[in-house]
């Protein structure tokens, strides 16, 4: 008898390095992805870059982008015409969670008057592989070429700073979806990672996750309190205390809001603080907490009322009964 095992949609399949996902998964854009899977998928096929495009609907231009982006990170070289796989720990220009690669960077002032003239910026674009691809995202992001103030901007984090080319990415990648993507915000954002230490893929991803959970709450607290402006530097500080020091959720910080106004009549940060500030020391996470906390409080104080009301019915007793006697 004969056998043999079925694998349905599995008897076809590719493989995709390891270092695509560990790496690359979050960096990568959709288009870079697209166009490395159909590579993968048609090994050995030759294509032009409107046969790639066909194929899976990135534009001409961007499929060149994408073979560089993976040509930069070591996964595949070219050679004339043909793109050759690396090995994965071969050349790979960023790695993850390797001190030894850190970059060096050093404290600078982001925020001054532009100065690399447009024949340095032409250079340094023609010199790394890493800043033209920077130039290149930046340029898709604005959906124009950069001006001279842009320009400017990304050279001063690159090559002052000192700030890695994919970290920069990232960074200007978030100023786009929280929509100020302008020179001086960008570079007033990125002053503030090199001061932190924010150098690498894995602290960016870290602080971007960080943003992405204070930006939603914020933005919630706005509404809960009925705020027509922005928050102000002052009340921002006390926000990023409570909800990246403390980690409490909106509903705590509502539940503080509201017996503010029921204490103090008005909304104050300062005594809203007092609150937050009490429940932390106290370690309540939720207000489940608080409340059964204070279920058992008013509990006592029926305890220690009765007790009192006990002891003083035993006295007036105790007077009733030899007082007269004292009397006579």
């Amino acid at each position: 008898m004969a056998y043999k095992l079925n694998m349905g949609g599995w008897n076809s399949v590719f493989a995709v390095p390891t270092g695509v996902v560990d790496n690359y998964i979050k960096l990568a854009s959709g288009d870079n992805l697209k166009v490395l899977l159909f590579f993968l998928r048609h090994g050995g096929t030759m294509f032009t870059s409107d046969d790639v495009a066909q194929g899976t609907g990135v534009a001409s231009g961007a499929v060149e982008d994408s073979i560089k982006f993976w040509e930069q990170r070591g996964l595949i070289s070219a050679e004339g015409v043909e793109l050759v796989p690396k090995a994965q720990d071969d050349n790979i220009v960023f790695k993850k969670n390797e001190p030894a690669e850190s970059p060096s960077v050093k404290k600078v002032d982001l925020t001054r008057d532009p100065q690399f003239r447009p024949v340095e910026i032409a250079a340094s674009v023609r010199g790394s592989d890493a800043v033209k691809f920077l130039f290149t995202r930046c340029e898709n992001l604005y959906g124009r070429p950069l001006k001279h103030a842009e320009q400017n901007a990304l050279m001063l984090i690159v090559e002052e700073a000192g700030l890695p080319a994919e970290v920069t990415i990232m960074l200007v990648e978030y100023c786009f979806a929280i929509g100020k993507n302008t020179p001086a915000y960008i570079k007033a954002m990125a002053n503030g990672w090199v001061e932190n230490e924010i150098v690498t893929i894995e602290r960016a991803e870290t602080e971007l996750r960080r943003l992405k959970k204070f930006n939603a709450a914020e933005y919630e607290l706005k509404r809960l309190f009925e705020m027509n402006c922005a928050f102000s530097k002052a009340q921002r500080e006390y926000l990023t205390k409570w909800i990246d020091e403390y980690n409490f959720s909106t509903e705590m910080i509502y539940e503080a809001y509201q017996r503010t106004l029921d204490g103090a009549g008005k909304l104050s940060f300062q005594y809203m603080d007092r609150i937050l500030q009490n429940w932390h020391n106290n370690g309540f996470t939720v207000i489940s907490q608080v409340k059964e906390n204070e279920n058992k409080r008013r509990e006592k104080a029926k305890e220690e009322k009765a007790s009192s009301f006990d002891i003083d019915e035993l006295d007036k007793l105790a007077l009733e009964k030899y007082g007269g006697n004292n009397g006579v």
